[in-house]
């Protein structure tokens, strides 16, 4: 928007200059007049054409600084937008992180803080339900050995 704005800017001045040039030109080509008040009023009609094409340059060139004016507080309206965004993004985050504080400290309360304890809870129980399970083949062929004759005697 910025580069469109210099553009025009330079169009006008560009179209600007023209007409300055055009009526310098215009008062240059004239006919040289025999009476001197003939002179005075072309040269002053000319001069009222370059005040004339001045004034329109300062107009264009006040168009121009507007227009720039505008793109500005436009690119600063979304900049605005942009940050209120990122605030809000960095304050949902925060809370977020806040919870999750709340979440470890209320979690850390409730668990017991003595070693001791803690190895109680998180303890594996010493022996498995199928001992037999864990050991190897030559014990396994070992204690249905026994089991075998168990039976046998509980049975007699």
């Amino acid at each position: 928007m910025k580069a469109r704005s210099e553009t025009r800017i330079k169009q006008m001045a560009a179209v600007a200059a023209a007409g300055i040039g055009a009526v310098s030109l215009r008062a240059a080509n004239l006919p040289q007049p025999v009476n001197s008040a003939t002179n005075d009023v072309q040269v002053s009609s000319s001069q009222d054409d370059l005040k004339t094409a001045q004034e329109n340059v300062k107009t264009a060139e006040a168009e121009n600084m507007q227009a720039a004016l505008i793109a500005e507080e436009a690119d600063l309206a979304e900049k605005k937008e942009a940050l209120a965004t990122a605030t809000a993004k960095a304050a949902a985050t925060l809370h977020a992180l806040n919870l999750a504080k709340a979440r470890l400290a209320a979690s850390e309360a409730t668990q017991p803080t003595d070693r001791s304890q803690r190895l109680q809870l998180n303890r594996l129980p010493s022996r498995p339900k199928n001992l037999l399970q864990n050991q190897p083949l030559k014990n396994i062929l070992k204690n249905q050995l026994i089991r075998k004759k168990i039976l046998t005697a509980v049975t007699l």
